[in-house]
């Protein structure tokens, strides 16, 4: 909603603020009619009075009763008004006061209210708390005002603090459902300012927060929190807090604390089937009222305890300026305490208390003095001087530690491990951490113990423990795990810490300023669990900004580390320190035999034992031995490597040196040359990097460690060696996900200390410093003649001024530096063996720096690969005439706008990657078919008269066509003809992958080739175009069909001519064809015919997806309704997903419950923008006049998701039941007019479906819709999810990416 600060009205005209209030809704009355309404504001119609007015019941003409609050007091009454018409105005909920109007003239100044007939809740509970209101309405009634506050904070764009919650400020309707009222103080602030200075007092004394009358205090939402606390505790004892030694919260508190509330609970006439119910709601109030706002809890929270949907957990003593107490502590100290802490602030004001604006009210000192509120429409009247006046002197009091509040935690990934190995020894650690964890005065946890003796294994076990504790306890606010490795960098630390965070830092912020904003971030979350991993030197905290873990803010610090030292200099008591030991003997031959996996004679077996005594039982070295001899049975292999590890043995002086040889006997069993070079390559990589696999064989190809033959043939060797690898525990399969083309795919990772091995052995040839935060690249000197593959990956390099010298070097790897800005002229001159070089940045953030690459890289002769995608202002390229050895060029997302000189001399070249480059020159006729040996070529994005002219259409395709060996594919045709001329010919021989489309710039910015499956026609028909029934349009392989502007097509009927050959299609979008009017019709002859033998109908078997975007004469999906015949498939039958947007024509999806027996398979409904649909399922026998009373439950039992978004007239999803078990997901975004839901339910008739997980729409529709007896709301509240003003994203299909507004917010990542 749009707020404005009502203070900004103040002073001005009378004009402008009537322009205003025009804007809001609320109707515009006259004096005079108020007049009328209240017969002329009769003192016997006069129902209430307060600071700022009186307010007159009054009657409409048509009858409805009304209330007229008057406003007179001048100094505030044009700020109150507006606050009260800015913010009531324009909300709307059950729980809320509705406005029904205003009048604004110069001498009137009045708000109209609906008329609560049972007045203020503060008369009941002061002036008649024996009336027949039983206690457990009271209750209730709490519940409610808690939904309206709820409402205020999260239910809006901008928050509203009310600033005066208070029990006169809430009133009750005939039923007595509690409705909030008295919105003059109320503020709104925008949901990206956590707090707001407060410039004034604001509230009620005896109700308002402690931080509202501190000096120079910001103010929160969690005020109001407070407040409403205040008022649980009046409805606790149906009475006012009172004052002195009857202040009521504090003998709560203190019955509370002696394990007496129920007491007071008595006491207060509370019968005993409420007992529950009132300690709940007097845990809840001792909560609310914390001093500090971060230990209140949110109305939300609020909420789920009251309806006894969240448990209440102990409280702690709230009646401190943020000091620690035991339980123990009196009260009356504390009061005393509390106001001496006053009088020495209040003494340091003094002087300025002569200015009005500087005199603030005081409400929590005035409870925690004994003052109590003013009673119903008491207001802020009371002074700092007044106070002083009446302070009390000082007590003594001792002050202990206090048991703080937990938050609710932030949810994290569970870390993938194995599982723990031995029920003494690594079960035995964890269990013995997770009981450390769970005891306050341990704060700091260390394990240590050597390399590869489990640690990690461990310490991942245990994080996953305390993650399923929190999802089940609420016991922790946040728990992270950061991974430290060798060299410790401050900065990395800072980056993993606040992507944890989710908090932004710049790369240029110093190091002090970085860690400011983490202190920041982290100081107002209690119970912090920090995992470090991998620790080789002690840290400092507050240098990377982590407050020191304390019993106080029950931080908690777990580490792993080779050094015992370093759990020392961490903290870490020596009886909170494990150290792991290696493997007991059973265990580790457990474990061996595992890897082995294979029976072995006793003979081969007594040599096996003795191969695994010497892994020292360090699981690492067990694993990766054990993985060497999988599966060999012969003695004298056996005998031969027990041989190489006893040798070996006699020879190490130290533990690290048994680890590394242990690893390296897995190394030296790799059976060439070539799969121990393609090992140690992955070195190149950071520590922990999830690396490509089909990345890793890429470079494996171009550096020459993989002979080349044909490109199938050498990917499929390179994947051959991944699996040796990974057969001999040297990688680890991990999912990677891959920015090139959108998706997660298989990746592996090496462990760190097998990585150290790797870069042990390669020490004299690689220079590796790759994540290390470099800013600078290292001195010549330290480029040694001798290396032959360097790794600078992922660092803040900003120059390259260097000139090395390194003949023998055959990789560089400089990929994302994303600040690098520029090359030394003679960088390259003397890497004459350079085959790889990798300057790419991802495209998503992109090297924004770099313009331009030096000359001398004209004389990389033997260069291979040139990957230079993502260094978006890269405009120009030295010649690469000379570079006839090139394999790869990757210049996608660069800002070339020519194609670099002598490119024509690339006829080795097997990939150009062109993708979303903006050419200002057509490429050269003849270009193409010069680089006869391309396999892969990527023209996406690039506009299509830059690519050939036109009438050129038939000579682009033959040279397109000459490419005998292309795979992969993508490019744009001015028009079918020439696109017909390419696929169409006798010489075409088709693609692996491609996205071939007739239609100018529709392309996907981010992906070569699209979404899998990665075999998409997009066809443009344009009239005058003609193409006969028999010419091949689609490659036999084609996976997506989109076809564009088909404006003759009035169902995909007509199109089986043209697409009869595909019979594997899985997507089929459809935009803008004119005169579309179904999907599909059903005609009175396919009733004869064998639905799933007709030619026209096979390429519709396989479709999972459906996609249709702006047919505007679309006016159902389905035409008709067949009557099949098993066991014959009809067209649609393995239909997934049906996506649905911008068409204005259509009235319901499916025009008839029976359709959806058509489509058993159907797991994702998306709609949107579609403005005359009134229901997703109709109900032809409706429109016959054969209604039915009791609709047949429709069934889907596939279905997981349904998502609709702006349909302005949708009224209805189904009318009666639905069986969808598989339920997940339902999201409304902007359907005002769906008043009701379906009755979801499982397979069993079970309420609702068990896999529901959420229903996502704005608080106004929620609160809105209208309930069946025999589907009550309760039972789906605890699926609702608020989302207010959010546009569902739909799937990534053909069109979405580029088509449909960016102003869509996803929301189907699960």
């Amino acid at each position: 909603m749009d707020m404005i600060n009502p203070i900004k009205l103040e002073g001005a005209s009378s004009g402008l603020v009537i322009k205003c209030l025009s804007e809001l809704g609320p109707k515009s009355y006259s004096n005079d009619d108020l007049m009328s309404f209240t017969s002329n504001f009769s003192e016997s119609n006069k129902i209430g009075s307060g600071g700022y007015g009186e307010v007159y019941k009054g009657r409409f003409p048509s009858g409805v009763l009304v209330a007229v609050k008057i406003l007179k007091n001048k100094d505030v009454v044009e700020e109150t008004f507006m606050a009260e018409i800015r913010t009531i105005g324009k909300v709307f909920h059950r729980n809320l006061v509705k406005l029904l109007g205003y009048c604004f003239e110069d001498n009137m100044k009045a708000l109209v209210y609906e008329y609560m007939e049972n007045g203020s809740l503060d008369k009941i509970l002061y002036e008649n708390h024996h009336s027949i209101v039983e206690w457990v309405k009271l209750y209730g009634i709490a519940i409610e005002i808690a939904n309206g506050l709820n409402y205020l904070h999260d239910g809006l764009e901008d928050q509203i603090i009310h600033h005066d919650i208070k029990a006169s400020n809430v009133l009750l309707d005939k039923n007595f459902s509690a409705k909030i009222t008295d919105f003059g103080l109320a503020k709104p602030i925008n949901r990206d300012v956590c707090c707001v200075p407060l410039t004034r007092t604001r509230g009620t004394v005896g109700y308002n927060a402690p931080e509202t009358w501190m000096p120079n205090s910001q103010v929160t939402f969690k005020c109001d929190v407070y407040s409403f606390g205040m008022m649980l505790f009046e409805i606790l004892g149906k009475r006012s807090n009172g004052m002195e030694e009857n202040w009521f919260p504090g003998l709560v508190w203190k019955q509370f604390v002696n394990g007496k509330l129920e007491h007071i609970i008595r006491d207060c006439g509370i019968p005993e089937k409420d007992k529950e119910k009132a300690i709940i709601l007097s845990k809840v109030a001792l909560r609310c009222v914390q001093y500090t706002p971060e230990l209140r809890p949110s109305m939300k929270d609020v909420v789920l305890m009251l309806e006894k949907k969240l448990q209440v957990r102990d409280p702690p003593n709230p009646f401190l300026f943020g000091q620690i107490s035991t339980l123990q502590v009196d009260p009356e100290e504390l009061r005393t305490e509390n106001i001496e802490r006053i009088r020495e602030w209040s003494d340091s004001l003094e002087p300025d208390l002569t200015h009005p604006q500087n005199i603030h009210a005081c409400p929590t000192f005035a409870s925690v003095a004994g003052g109590g509120n003013n009673g119903p429409g008491g207001d802020s009247g009371v002074t700092l001087q007044q106070m002083k006046s009446n302070v009390p002197k000082r007590r003594s009091s001792n002050i202990l530690k206090e048991d703080l509040a937990s938050l609710v935690p932030n949810k994290c990934m569970e870390l993938a491990t194995t599982k723990l190995v031995g029920k003494t020894t690594a079960l035995k650690y964890s269990e013995m951490i997770l009981q450390w964890i769970a005891k306050d005065e341990v704060v700091t946890v260390g394990i240590h113990g050597m390399g590869g003796v489990g640690k990690t294994t461990i310490l991942k076990d245990v994080h996953n423990q305390v993650k399923l504790f929190i999802a089940e306890q609420n016991c922790f606010d946040k728990i992270i795990w950061v991974t430290v490795s060798k060299d410790g960098n401050i900065a990395k630390l800072q980056n993993d810490i606040a992507k944890a965070l989710d908090l932004k830092l710049s790369s240029e912020d110093d190091v002090l300023e970085r860690s400011r904003l983490l202190f920041q971030a982290l100081e107002w979350r209690k119970r912090v669990v920090i995992f470090f991993d991998d620790m080789w030197k002690s840290i400092s905290l507050d240098e990377i900004g982590i407050p020191q873990p304390t019993q106080e803010n029950r931080y908690k610090l777990i580490l792993t580390t080779r050094s015992l030292d370093v759990c020392k200099r961490m903290g870490c008591h020596k009886d909170n320190t494990i150290t792991v030991k290696p493997l007991p003997k059973d265990e580790a031959w457990e474990l061996f035999m595992n890897k082995v996996d294979q029976v072995l004679i006793p003979e081969v077996r007594a040599v096996a034992e003795m191969v695994a005594e010497e892994c020292s039982g360090l699981p690492l070295a067990v694993i990766t031995v054990g993985a060497a001899m999988r599966g060999n049975c012969n003695i004298d292999d056996w005998k031969v490597a027990l041989n190489d590890l006893r040798d070996f043995s006699n020879r190490i002086m130290d533990m690290e040196d048994i680890v590394f040889k242990r690893l390296k006997f897995s190394y030296d069993r790799l059976t060439n040359k070539k799969l121990r070079m393609c090992f140690l390559y992955c070195a190149l990589y950071p520590e922990d990097y999830r690396i490509l696999t089909r990345d890793l064989v890429d470079f494996w190809i171009t550096d020459g460690l993989i002979e080349e033959r044909n490109r199938q043939d050498d990917i499929r060797q390179g994947q051959f060696i991944v699996r040796k690898l990974k057969d001999h525990c040297l990688l680890e399969s991990v999912d990677a996900y891959d920015n090139e083309y959108g998706e997660i795919i298989d990746g592996v990772k090496m462990h760190d200390l097998i990585r150290d091995m790797a870069l042990r052995l390669t020490n004299k040839c690689f220079m590796v410093k790759a994540g290390a935060c470099l800013k600078d690249l290292p001195n010549e000197e330290e480029w040694e003649r001798g290396l032959e593959r360097t790794s600078f990956m992922d660092n803040d390099v900003t120059k390259a001024l260097i000139s090395p010298s390194c003949p023998n070097l055959s990789t560089l790897f400089l990929r994302d530096n994303y600040l690098l800005n520029s090359i030394a002229h003679d960088f390259f001159v003397h890497m004459q063996c350079l085959r790889v070089l990798d300057l790419r940045c991802n495209w998503g953030r992109g090297n924004f720096q770099l313009e331009s690459l030096p000359d001398s890289l004209s004389y990389l002769v033997n260069l291979r690969a040139l990957r230079l995608s993502g260094c978006m202002k890269l405009v120009k390229l030295p010649s690469l005439a000379k570079l006839v050895l090139l394999r790869t060029l990757e210049l996608n997302h660069t800002a070339i706008e020519k194609l670099p000189e002598g490119i024509k001399m690339l006829v080795n070249l097997r990939c150009l990657n062109l993708h979303a480059v903006e050419l200002r020159e057509t490429i050269p006729t003849g270009l193409i078919s010069k680089l006869s040996a391309l396999q892969e070529l990527y023209l996406g994005g690039i506009s299509v008269d830059k690519l050939y002219d036109v009438g050129r259409g038939e000579s682009f395709a033959q040279e397109l066509l000459s490419l005998k060996e292309l795979e992969n594919l993508n490019v744009s045709f001015h028009c079918l003809s020439d696109y017909a001329s390419y696929v169409g010919s006798s010489k075409f021989n088709g693609l692996v992958c491609f996205y071939l489309a007739i239609a100018p710039l529709i392309y996907d910015p981010g992906l070569y080739l699209g979404r899998p499956p990665r075999a998409t026609v997009l066809l443009c028909y344009s009239p005058g175009e003609h193409t006969t029934q028999n010419a091949p349009l689609f490659p036999q392989n084609t996976k997506r069909v989109a076809i564009h502007s088909f404006h003759n097509l009035r169902s995909l009927n007509e199109l089986g001519w043209l697409i009869k050959d595909v019979r594997d299609l899985v997507v089929f979008a459809i935009r803008l064809c004119e005169k579309m009017e179904c999907i599909w019709s059903w005609s009175s002859e396919d009733e004869n015919e064998d639905l799933s033998g007709s030619q026209y109908k096979c390429w519709l078997q396989a479709l999972e997806t459906i996609d249709i975007y702006e047919c505007p004469k679309l006016y159902t999906l389905f035409n008709g309704i067949p009557t099949p015949t098993p066991p014959c498939v009809l067209p649609f039958f393995c239909l997934k997903v049906l996506m649905i947007y911008n068409c204005h024509n259509l009235e319901n999806v499916f025009s008839s419950s029976k359709l959806l027996q058509l489509l058993p398979n159907l797991e994702e409904i998306y709609v949107c923008e579609c403005n005359k649909i009134e229901e997703l399922i109709g109900d032809e026998e409706e429109e016959k006049g054969r209604s039915i009373e009791t609709p047949i439950p429709v069934q889907l039992p596939m279905l997981k998701k349904l998502k609709f978004s702006n349909l302005r007239k949708l009224k209805r999803i189904w009318r009666g039941v639905m069986i969808c078990d598989s339920l997940e997901r339902v999201c409304v975004d902007n359907c005002s007019e769906l008043k009701t839901l379906p009755q979801f339910k499982g397979e069993e008739q079970s309420i609702p479906p068990t896999a529901l997980k959420e229903i996502i729409g704005s608080r106004k529709w929620w609160d809105s819709l209208e309930w069946d007896l025999a589907y009550p709301k309760n039972i789906i509240q605890p699926f609702f999810k608020f989302k207010e003003d959010c546009t569902y994203a739909f799937p990534t299909g053909v069109y979405n990416e580029f088509w449909w507004k960016a102003s869509i917010v996803s929301l189907t990542n699960d």
